[in-house]
């Protein structure tokens, strides 16, 4: 007879399960080996990295911006290390509105990454433009001179009864414009001016001493009687 120790079982149930351990060491593997593969990735994606963002101080070759609106060129300066900088802008009535019209370093030049690139973008509005004071105050020729040197588009003239070639007019869109007015540098000026043809016939001639005047000037006397 055979005393059973307090804490001892006996029969098949005593031996050790191994299912526990081999669970943990199952595990333990695949922890490893998802590290790994993280540390991989990692790894790839920096040498990956190197290769499509150039290094500070990296020579790149400038693109060409022109035509690009101002996001895709930011973007694209981005990718290659550099810098967008807006520096003006123009008005071409042919382009859309902010559109790359001119870059400061040309398409295809060598640069140094962290650079700052100048850009000139399409307006989408026309600039305006101050008449100056032309109506009743010039000729024909000086208006036109002085319209054409500050930027202003002119249309054809038109002429009314009046001093030959004398401004009486300015036109734009159809209505009278004054001095001072902002107008469009896309909108047509129109010059009213004096054809010189019927000016002086609707002068009255019974006035003596106009009269006097125009026959000393046609006949060069200077002794003409007055009219009665």
């Amino acid at each position: 007879m055979f005393l059973k120790r307090k804490g001892q079982t006996t029969g098949p149930g005593n031996q050790d399960n191994p299912a526990p351990q081999k669970k943990r060491c199952n595990i333990l593997l695949l922890n490893i080996v998802a590290m790994l593969i993280v540390t991989a990735a990692l790894f790839t994606s920096a040498i990956f990295g190197l290769d499509i963002y150039p290094r500070h101080g990296q020579e790149v070759r400038m693109p060409d911006l022109r035509g690009l609106s101002e996001q895709a060129a930011d973007k694209k300066l981005q990718l290659l290390g550099l810098q967008a900088r807006i520096d003006d802008s123009v008005y071409v009535k042919t382009l859309p509105a902010g559109v790359i019209y001119e870059q400061t370093i040309v398409a295809g030049e060598r640069v140094k990454t962290g650079r700052t690139i100048g850009l000139v973008i399409n307006s989408g509005n026309a600039p305006q433009l101050v008449l100056p004071d032309i109506a009743d105050n010039s000729s024909l020729r000086e208006a036109i001179a002085s319209l054409s040197a500050l930027g202003f588009k002119l249309g054809p003239t038109e002429y009314i009864n009046g001093e030959k070639d004398w401004v009486y007019e300015v036109k734009c869109n159809g209505h009278n414009v004054g001095a001072g007015s902002r107008i469009d540098s896309d909108d047509e000026i129109i010059l009213v001016a004096g054809d010189g043809v019927s000016y002086g016939n609707d002068i009255d001639m019974t006035d003596s001493e106009y009269a006097i005047d125009s026959l000393q000037a046609e006949t060069g006397l200077t002794d003409v009687p007055p009219a009665e």
